[in-house]
């Protein structure tokens, strides 16, 4: 049974990064106290991950309007700058958790930080 569940898990894993390949770029349009305005992801998904490309810092999509997303930028917002280009991840916001993050100080990502 457990050889079946990993199975299936690679197999989820695997098809998640082939969905990355095919990914929309868009730019930025403005940003300010934290939250960027992206234009040109029309497919991005509420609550989808983002990625600042020239900076490497990770956003989350959650104000999608018609013309542009409105993305909460995880870390600092002044590396950030109008113009720079935004990649969809294709990964909604989630956390994975096991028994080492016990105790742990984390960032939003799940990352450790202490």
């Amino acid at each position: 049974m457990e050889s079946l569940i990993v199975s299936l898990r690679n197999d989820m894993e695997i098809g998640r990064d082939q969905s990355k390949l095919v990914s929309e770029m868009g730019t930025v349009m403005s940003i300010k106290d934290g939250v960027a305005q992206i234009q040109g992801i029309s497919k991005v998904k509420a609550g989808e991950l983002v990625l600042f490309v020239k900076s490497q810092i990770y956003g989350l999509a959650l104000n999608l309007e018609k013309e542009s997303v409105g993305v909460v930028v995880f870390g600092d917002d002044y590396k950030i700058k109008q113009g720079d280009k935004v990649k969809l991840t294709g990964e909604l916001m989630s956390i994975k958790v096991n028994e080492q993050m016990l105790g742990r100080v984390l960032d939003p990502l799940g990352n450790p930080i202490d």
